[in-house]
């Protein structure tokens, strides 16, 4: 969503009165997952490993068929699929997690998770990497572009973020309230990770979302009787 508004913002800015961001993750540098961090050192082998296998999507219909050829050649890869299979959390409620992990395994392009791999070597957020030659072909440059969040000016956004999660860790996530304009609300909850915005056993922070929520809703009739009546009024971002 953040690239969205990044690119597309004239877009989508009639559309969107509000974005609540929960575990936000933008840039990925400081991710605390040991296992992230190792998928690192596979950014750019990742897709022609699992290529020879036939296969452009992980844990799909392929993969647990496979898996132990792929574990074979990437360790940390799959050590990275078991902590999401897994889905142990101190922080979470056992029951709801279980729930959850009924619904597992959920399939994702080998691409998708190349980017993260990449986003956290490279500690930014940007484009895709196709190495320099291709980079060169798509975006006329040697390394992928950065993509300017700053450049988000009109959506508002609320982003709550969990102190114990080892993807959106508190560090990155600063750096993306500090870098957008329109950020409404920043929160850090405690014992929190990654899981908890779904399956956390303290689910009070919903409160503080619909506050925002129904804030939100205020600011907007403000706006709207303002221009009905031609009355310019200040930017309204940061009233509460």
């Amino acid at each position: 969503m953040f690239y969205a508004l990044a690119k597309q913002e004239d877009y989508l800015k009639d559309k969107i009165n509000l974005f609540v961001a929960m575990a936000p993750v933008l840039r990925l540098g400081n991710t605390s997952s040991k296992s992230l961090k190792g998928l690192a050192n596979y950014k750019f082998t990742l897709g022609n490993t699992l290529k020879t296998f036939g296969i452009y999507e992980v844990m799909g219909v392929k993969w647990l068929s496979l898996v132990d050829k792929i574990c074979g050649r990437m360790e940390a890869f799959c050590d990275m699929t078991h902590d999401f299979a897994e889905g142990d959390s101190k922080y979470n409620d056992a029951e709801r997690a279980d729930v959850s992990q009924g619904h597992f395994p959920h399939p994702a392009s080998w691409k998708q998770l190349a980017h993260y791999a990449q986003s956290v070597d490279s500690g930014l957020f940007r484009e895709f990497d196709y190495e320099e030659e291709k980079n060169m072909k798509k975006y006329g440059q040697a390394s992928p572009p950065e993509i300017d969040v700053g450049k988000i000016s009109h959506v508002p956004i609320a982003m709550f973020v969990g102190k114990q999660d080892p993807l959106a860790n508190p560090t990155d996530t600063q750096w993306a309230r500090d870098q957008i304009k329109t950020t409404i609300h920043y929160e850090e909850i405690n014992n929190f990770d990654h899981g908890s915005f779904m399956l956390g056993k303290d689910m009070s922070f919903m409160d503080t979302v619909l506050k925002v929520v129904a804030q939100q809703v205020k600011v907007d009739k403000i706006e709207q009787d303002a221009e009905k009546s031609g009355v310019n009024i200040a930017n309204l971002y940061g009233v509460y």
